[in-house]
């Protein structure tokens, strides 16, 4: 059955999907990298330098919602494409900037590739096979891209900068990874038929007619995606919290040096990288997905808690079980929504993007009041709401659908 699975993948939309991503992570943990050399190179204060994470979560945020209604007939491959060259320019404009001003406005760019990325890599491996079975661990391979990104991204910064480039040259430099990915995919043949069953299925779905009543029968879920994607954003928030945070709470809190401060990160995106690269091997495929997501939920918050309550080490441990929950979030829309998945992890994409904008103000804005470990609470506190969140969606929106959501 597996290799008949294997057999029928679509293999360049399923490399396409996995290096688009992998340079996504590399290109947003770059700018994580050199962030703070940055400031204090353009003399910027901690809130106005904010403005280049912020800027582009809200663009990425518009994207994202601009290209739900046309990601089946433009394709995903074209967008990735468009998304992949919009953030290669973005990154030689940052290299050739020495304006904060102008900076800021070619954010703009860059969050406009960002968000077609981040769709359309999710949407071009969902159509690069139709096995419910296989597209667990596609997806859960998928992300783990972004997870060995993340691990490997800084590693390059740190050497770069012990090469004495500067952060501008670490910009230009980064601008090759996407440059590299257009031209390596350049020659890859992509069938159109994946798109266009998707075309079919979604037409199919929407006109289909009741014979009780006149009136369709499928048409498209706006509450149950917009529920849905607010509860996958909100889970964001603690992902996210923990790896743009961890460094800065052990040095502030436990007043560690900067090398063991680190280490912690590293721990936590090894970790994110093994959870999810797991479940590429072990397919779980006797577990239904929402119980997976759950079990997840849980685990995240137990290890984030105690992170927080006794050793940072167990925040970096929280990592192995968030890993796995945003593939299974992606699987479990595509099962749900079917032809109608490529429009709801748009919209996810979106709300995820939000997300981003609110922690960093969010947990900035706590910090400043009670302090960060006080603050960091809210990484449990959101864990606690989604798990929440997706147990009303369970019950609310599956009444007559529990077993092709599962």
């Amino acid at each position: 059955m597996l290799r008949r699975e294997l057999e029928n993948l679509l293999w360049p939309y399923l490399i396409m999907g996995y290096s688009s991503l992998l340079c996504l992570g590399f290109l947003d943990n770059s700018r994580a990298s050199v962030f703070e050399n940055m400031t204090k190179s353009l003399g910027l204060s901690d809130e106005i330098a904010s403005l280049f994470f912020v800027i582009p979560s809200l663009c990425a945020f518009l994207s994202s919602l601009l290209i739900e209604r046309y990601i089946l007939s433009m394709g995903s491959i074209l967008i990735l494409r468009v998304g992949l060259i919009a953030m290669g320019s973005a990154f030689i404009l940052f290299g050739l900037t020495n304006s904060f001003s102008l900076i800021l406005v070619e954010a703009i760019l860059f969050g406009f590739g960002f968000g077609l990325v981040s769709v359309a890599q999710n949407v071009a491996v969902s159509e690069s096979s139709n096995s419910p079975a296989l597209q667990r661990s596609l997806f859960s391979g998928l992300h783990s891209m972004y997870a060995l990104a993340s691990l490997m991204s800084p590693l390059l910064a740190g050497y770069l900068f012990r090469m004495q480039f500067n952060w501008s040259e670490i910009f230009l430099f980064s601008a090759v990874i996407p440059g590299s990915v257009l031209l390596a995919t350049a020659f890859l043949k992509f069938n159109k038929g994946p798109e266009l069953e998707l075309q079919e299925q979604q037409k199919s779905e929407s006109l289909n007619v009741s014979s009780d009543r006149q009136t369709p029968a499928a048409e498209f879920p706006l509450k149950h995606a917009l529920f849905f994607s607010v509860a996958m954003s909100v889970y964001l928030i603690a992902e996210i919290s923990v790896s743009s945070r961890l460094v800065v709470y052990v040095r502030r809190v436990l007043e560690v040096s900067d090398a063991v401060a680190t280490k912690y990160l590293a721990a936590f995106f090894l970790f994110l990288f093994l959870g999810r690269l797991a479940f590429v091997f072990f397919n779980f495929a006797k577990v239904q997905t929402h119980k997976l997501m759950f079990g997840c939920l849980i685990g995240a918050g137990i290890f984030y808690s105690a992170g927080l309550l006794w050793s940072p080490w167990l925040l970096s441990v929280s990592g192995l079980f968030m890993a796995p929950f945003f593939p299974l979030v992606m699987d479990y829309a595509v099962r749900v929504f079917k032809g109608f998945s490529p429009r709801v992890i748009a919209f996810c994409m979106a709300f995820a993007s939000l997300s981003v904008v609110f922690m960093h103000y969010g947990l900035g804005a706590m910090s400043d009041r009670v302090g960060l470990a006080t603050a960091l609470w809210l990484g449990p506190l959101s864990l606690v709401v989604c798990f929440v969140l997706f147990l009303v969606e369970r019950r609310v929106f599956h009444a007559g659908a529990k077993a092709s959501a599962s």
